[in-house]
């Protein structure tokens, strides 16, 4: 069940148990409150609980299902019995009593144990500044101010994504970036490319950017902080490799261990391709939904696509409209989408992603131990949902895939966003094909779940239309209606299943519509101006999420447009499937129809510690809105929090490293010889043997092998700390020695560079050759002194000293202020 904040000052309880006396329990310890409940094991069901219950001044409160095979149930004091008792011990009398008993076995009474929660304190990351969609202080000359994803507050809360785990679907993961490493997990990396388990060796960009807004470091002083900063982070190597097999394989990858995957691809967004999931991979997401996390469902993030521009539409996106997965628009900081984004009538929520000029940026990590300003598109927003998702995990890990998308639903913020197109539909929430339910909002997700109850199963009920067969010509739609007379009464997702086919013209002159009973439209396809395509969809799966929270019984009605007199349209319709529950959630029942007056906007209960956000101040500890902070504690962004308090580890098991390896556990020994490449290896048969992870020792078996690093203390000690040039232009000189093996160790050096200018890195040794470094976001450049021009080379690059052993001079110099990046270099003589 879902932790509740109760109102102590800085402590959160959790029950547990006392010892009886014909079971050992768990220890009892100091500052524990003795609680009115029970737990008591009985043989004989409900009824003889319910009776034994009432025979011993106990309420039959119900039993518990926590899947053991055994039957435990709820006993709770009744009000006369409950006055007789004392809170600061146990009430014996009671539990010896259950005890005698012949049917009853297992008897403990409840008690609270205090937990504190993590103290907080501001990242000291170097580009965390930079990060306005996660807190915009005014980056853009003081305007837009609070328009960001709501982070801070849950952090202040005490959640980073501690023992949640995300895998990134993607390119692959550059799993030694110096900002992801220690978050990385060894059981959820694997690349579906090569076949091994290096995600990390074809360049993963696009991955690693995707990775470090979910996971990267907080306070290590390198690029940013990831949302959920102390995530298992894994890595999947998919693209290049999208075969049916390989996506389904990728999408069910340990599934027992991820909780969330996070997916920046899908089809082309070139408004003419239509594209989605095969067979396998349909299958994977409906597996992975009722069988991972120990079967309350994987959680599938999904890029919505960012073929705005080509006025493409989602609903061509397989991936995107599935009632599996949440699709994730991107916003600009003005509120409007941003315009590469696609409209969609199953998309569920945006996230913030460009500047007031209409241009992606976003801070992150990459290739190389870089860091980028502006990493951007539907890819950038779907790792902050993710991480938010973490989060929100972290809250409440009894979560099922469908609660997340509930909470996502009741708590987005669409008082941030202005589209032209968004409705109130007949649940009263405000969505939109723009925006859908408005942009994620991270305070008031992890607020909701610490009190959310899980939804009812879900009910899925097909129904067929009127007319099935029908043609649509230029002036004459076609309209049919659906009536439904089902079970639910609380919709969540409806897909419409038919062929459209354009029997001549093209395909992106098809419009598909559907109203709901409650008046409610939604285009489930629009028209795409690009795609001059012949034919059509051919068994598509038109999704819509705008009818949630509706009570679908009525008649509904699905019209199909052609805008073109060379157009004439064919369908058949198979049928209409219908998702919900046939009752009200419980958290969505507990919703008033007014809030707290001090909450600023929505709400889950009546008191002001349920609301979503507080109009003054909240503390941080009991939730509940305040007027002044408590003496003693710090005020910011709203909340007021013991800054004092000590900071409890994230401890995760996954993280562990294998001693004696440079990687996690579950990898061969590191290889020896010319199988192991210098600086960054080609990781032949499953090898880690790297010389970058210096921190872990007997990487080779003989310093002596070549392309091996001896991981030793003296190795270790002459790492050179960061060197800081400011924000002008600025000259160092380090003079750094060579160890017995040839390598220096690693300089890792952090320098403003110019969006506008080229920034370089001069390295000089003893006058022996000069070459430069540029970083232009995604890769490095080697300068020929003598040319004066860029030649693309590897990040890591073998230089020939002549002279041997010696001191290497390095001179840096910058030419701009506005962006930073980390480079890590190393050198070794032949």
């Amino acid at each position: 069940m879902m932790s509740i904040s109760l109102a102590l000052v800085f402590v959160v309880h959790v029950i547990i148990v006392v010892e009886s006396s014909k079971t050992k329990g768990n220890v009892v310890q100091d500052s524990e409150t003795y609680t009115k409940s029970w737990v008591v094991e009985i043989d004989g069901g409900a009824e003889m609980a319910n009776k034994i219950a009432a025979e011993n001044g106990f309420n039959y409160m119900g039993e518990l299902h926590i899947g053991s095979g055994r039957k435990f149930y709820h006993f709770q004091l009744t009000e006369s019995e409950e006055k007789a008792m004392k809170t600061d011990s146990p009430f014996s009398a009671k539990t010896q009593h259950l005890l005698s008993e012949p049917r009853v076995g297992y008897v403990e009474q409840q008690i609270l144990r205090p937990r504190v929660r993590k103290s907080y304190s501001v990242p000291t990351d170097p580009l965390f500044s930079t990060q306005w969609n996660v807190l915009n202080t005014g980056q853009f000359d003081g305007q837009f101010i609070g328009n960001d994803l709501n982070v801070e507050p849950a952090w202040i809360q005490g959640y980073s994504g501690c023992n949640v785990t995300v895998a990134v679907v993607d390119d692959g993961l550059d799993i030694f970036h110096e900002d992801l490493f220690n978050n990385v997990v060894g059981k959820v990396i694997y690349d579906f490319v090569e076949g091994d388990l290096d995600p990390s060796s074809n360049n993963p960009w696009h991955g690693t950017s995707v990775g470090g807004i979910i996971g990267s470091i907080k306070d290590n002083y390198v690029c940013g902080v990831g949302i959920a900063y102390e995530v298992n982070l894994g890595g999947i190597a998919l693209l290049g490799a999208g075969t049916d097999m390989n996506e389904a394989s990728s999408l069910t990858f340990a599934n027992n261990i991820v909780d969330i995957y996070s997916n920046s691809w899908g089809p082309s967004d070139d408004g003419v391709t239509v594209g989605g999931p095969g067979m396998l991979t349909t299958m994977a997401l409906e597996a992975g939904v009722t069988e991972g996390r120990g079967g309350k469902g994987s959680i599938y993030v999904w890029a919505n696509g960012n073929g705005g521009y080509d006025d493409d539409d989602c609903a061509a996106d397989g991936y995107a409209i599935s009632p599996y997965t949440i699709s994730v628009g991107a916003l600009g900081v003005y509120g409007s989408p941003s315009p590469f984004d696609e409209v969609c009538s199953a998309k569920l929520v945006t996230a913030y992603v460009t500047n007031p000029s209409g241009n992606s940026e976003v801070t992150s990590t990459t290739v190389g131990g870089g860091c980028t300003l502006s990493f951007g598109g539907t890819s950038a927003a779907t790792p902050m949902v993710s991480g938010i998702i973490a989060l929100t995990l972290e809250a409440n890990p009894d979560l099922t895939w469908r609660d997340v998308q509930y909470l996502i639903v009741y708590t987005s913020n669409t008082e941030e966003t202005n589209p032209t197109d968004s409705v109130t539909n007949g649940a009263g929430l405000v969505v939109s094909h723009q925006v859908g339910f408005g942009v994620i909002d991270a305070e008031a997700m992890v607020t909701r779940a610490q009190r959310w109850t899980n939804v009812p199963p879900q009910v899925v009920e097909e129904v067929t239309p009127t007319t099935v067969l029908g043609d649509a010509t230029y002036g004459s739609p076609f309209e049919t209606t659906i009536q439904y007379n089902g079970s639910i009464a609380h919709m969540e997702h409806v897909v419409v299943n038919m062929t459209v086919n354009a029997v001549s013209g093209k395909r992106g002159d098809i419009k598909i519509e559907l109203m709901s009973p409650s008046e409610t439209y939604s285009t489930l396809l629009s028209y795409r101006d690009n795609d001059n395509a012949a034919g059509g969809y051919f068994e598509w799966p038109f999704m819509s999420v705008m009818f949630w929270g509706e009570n679908p019984a009525g008649q509904w009605r699905l019209r199909v447009t052609s805008r073109s007199n060379l157009t004439d349209i064919e369908y058949t319709i198979f049928n209409a499937k219908l998702y919900g529950v046939s009752t009200l959630p419980e958290s969505v029942a507990n919703i008033p129809d007014e809030c707290h007056p001090n909450c600023s906007r929505g709400c889950s209960g009546e008191g002001s510690d349920n609301c979503d956000a507080c109009s003054n101040l909240r503390n941080a500890y009991t939730l509940e809105c305040i007027d002044t902070c408590p003496p003693g504690y710090t005020q910011r962004n709203g909340y007021c929090y013991n800054s004092t308090l000590p900071n409890e580890e994230c401890f995760s098991p996954l993280k562990e490293k294998e001693e004696g390896s440079c990687v996690d556990a579950g990898f061969s020994d590191c290889c020896v010889g010319d199988d192991c490449e210098v600086f960054y290896p080609s990781f032949p048969s499953s090898c880690f043997c790297d010389a970058l992870c210096n921190k872990y020792r007997d990487c080779c078996d003989d310093v002596s092998d070549t392309g091996c690093v001896q991981n030793n203390d003296t190795l270790a000690e002459t790492i050179i700390p960061y060197i800081s040039l400011g924000e002008t232009d600025g000259v160092t000189t380090e003079s750094v020695p060579f160890v017995d093996d040839g390598l220096s160790p690693p300089i890792r050096i952090q320098f403003p560079l110019g969006s506008q200018y080229q920034s370089e890195i001069y390295v000089g040794t003893n006058g022996y050759f000069t070459f430069a470094e540029f970083f232009d976001g995604y890769s490095p450049f080697l300068f020929d002194e003598s040319t004066d021009l860029p030649i693309v080379a590897p990040f890591f690059t073998d230089i020939d000293i002549s002279n041997g052993v010696g001191d290497i001079n390095y001179e840096i110099h910058t030419r701009s202020t506005s962006e930073y990046a980390i480079f890590s270099s190393r050198f070794r003589y032949q």
